[in-house]
């Protein structure tokens, strides 16, 4: 092979392998556009104002001589940028039990009501106290038997607002956010216990 071959061939040969390790390099540079960016945590800012907030109850079970008992407690916390100062009578913390296979007023049983006379930026009010199960016999649902049912109660925590507190002319107890003023309803927050059956 001439000399001028053996150089056009080394060339082309220099060439091809400079266009292959190319095609790679943009490939590669290619699948990285295809990466998208983890998403962010959505974090919730502090509104301007007072900012009530319903925290999730806690819930322990127990049983005292053959009866069983939720010990509940919880906490409403300020979490916005000002004081809550108001009158009493027109803001309430609740921890409260709802009997589920109730309803109307009297499905609903009150462990702790507190008047929310003034709560400042950061601070919280604590509920707690107990609730005995109507009919209690054993707890879980997972091995009901014939003559027995399962029954469930919900722990719920909310404040209660007076209807015309924006109109009363006072900005210093207008809570800046409405949606997070009762805790959330998941499953954590429900009991099922076995009763005997009422038929």
């Amino acid at each position: 092979m001439k000399k001028n071959q053996r150089l056009f061939l080394a060339l082309g040969l220099m060439i091809v392998f400079v266009l292959a390790v190319h095609g790679q390099v943009a490939k590669q540079v290619d699948k990285t556009k295809l990466i998208k960016p983890p998403v962010p945590m959505r974090v919730i800012q502090p509104c301007e104002g007072p900012d009530l907030v319903a925290g999730r109850p806690t819930i322990v079970k127990q049983i005292i001589g053959g009866k069983g008992y939720l010990n509940l407690s919880a906490k409403v916390v300020n979490q916005g940028t000002k004081d809550f100062i108001s009158d009493p009578r027109q803001a309430e913390a609740q921890l409260y039990v709802k009997k589920l296979w109730m309803s109307g007023p009297a499905s609903y049983v009150y462990i702790q009501k507190v008047p929310i006379a003034r709560l400042n930026k950061g601070q919280a009010i604590n509920l707690s106290g107990r609730f005995e199960l109507p009919y209690f016999k054993k707890w879980d649902c997972a091995d009901v038997v014939a003559g027995y049912c399962c029954q469930e109660v919900q722990v719920l925590v909310a404040i209660s607002w007076d209807p015309d507190i924006r109109n009363d002319d006072n900005l210093d107890n207008d809570d800046c956010r409405a949606w997070n003023d009762r805790c959330p309803d998941v499953p954590a927050h429900h009991v099922w216990y076995q009763v005997e059956c009422p038929w």
